[in-house]
């Protein structure tokens, strides 16, 4: 009848609004806390004599940092989310903080490089960037004593987070199976190290939403939406679509 109508209808405005107001509350704290940290800069790292020089990049050893992540000066939000994430998830991992840092204060040698940094540029990398159906691509790539992770940033596109996501996949198994505190799996371990690593990927799909109120244990999904959405790709190109109500 015309009054469940109406109710759907006010259900959904209000369930958007609320997921936009998380998503801002989320990028201002993303901006304002990412480097109140004590690990943001290089004194945390102690580092390897010719570390990806001569064989494997080190990223963990020994409960040490080997290697800084940088980020490219003033980037945006969802870059610098994109850095906490793989700072966080290595963290989970290891029990290793690895630092993170802008490009201004890289003094050179090795590192991890995420998003459209000079690192990138200066190793060969084509930054993939527009914002049509088939623009969505990420790249990661090793080059000696660099660990390059980057993707097409530009919006509506999170390819730099993407990228990231599919580099914890492949190197530490981990994934973010269910939104709830149960659902994100990080396997343990000692050493991460990185041996030849060399692969670009479009997604399979270019529209990528959920739709996911409520759980059948009553579990508030909406709390773990954010970092699982982010772990699984949410995005893409928008595609407008509706029921015949």
């Amino acid at each position: 009848n015309t009054g469940s109508k109406y109710i759907m209808i006010i259900r959904m405005l209000v369930f958007t609004l609320a997921v936009c107001m998380l998503q801002l509350i989320t990028d201002f704290a993303i901006v304002s806390n990412v480097y109140c940290s004590e690990n943001t800069n290089t004194s945390s790292v102690n580092p390897i004599k010719d570390n990806g020089l001569k064989g494997d990049l080190i990223i963990v050893s020994n409960s040490n940092a080997r290697v800084p992540v940088v980020i490219p000066n003033g980037c945006k939000a969802k870059v610098i989310q994109a850095a906490q994430d793989l700072k966080n998830c290595i963290t989970d991992s290891t029990g290793v903080v690895l630092p993170v840092i802008e490009e201004k204060d890289f003094t050179g040698g090795v590192c991890i490089s995420i998003g459209a940094t000079s690192i990138a540029e200066s190793s060969g990398i084509s930054v993939p960037h527009g914002s049509g159906f088939h623009d969505e691509k990420i790249i990661i790539k090793r080059t000696g004593d660099k660990l390059i992770i980057v993707g097409n940033d530009d919006d509506p596109f999170n390819g730099t987070q993407d990228s990231v996501i599919r580099f914890l996949n492949i190197v530490i198994g981990a994934d973010y199976l269910y939104p709830t505190e149960y659902g994100k799996v990080v396997p343990r371990k000692s050493v991460i190290k990185i041996g030849n690593l060399n692969f670009s990927e479009k997604p399979a799909s270019v529209h990528r939403t959920q739709y996911a109120y409520c759980s059948g244990d009553g579990t508030n999904i909406e709390k773990y939406n954010p970092e699982y959405q982010r772990w699984n790709h949410y995005g893409g190109t928008s595609i407008h679509h509706q029921h015949i109500m």
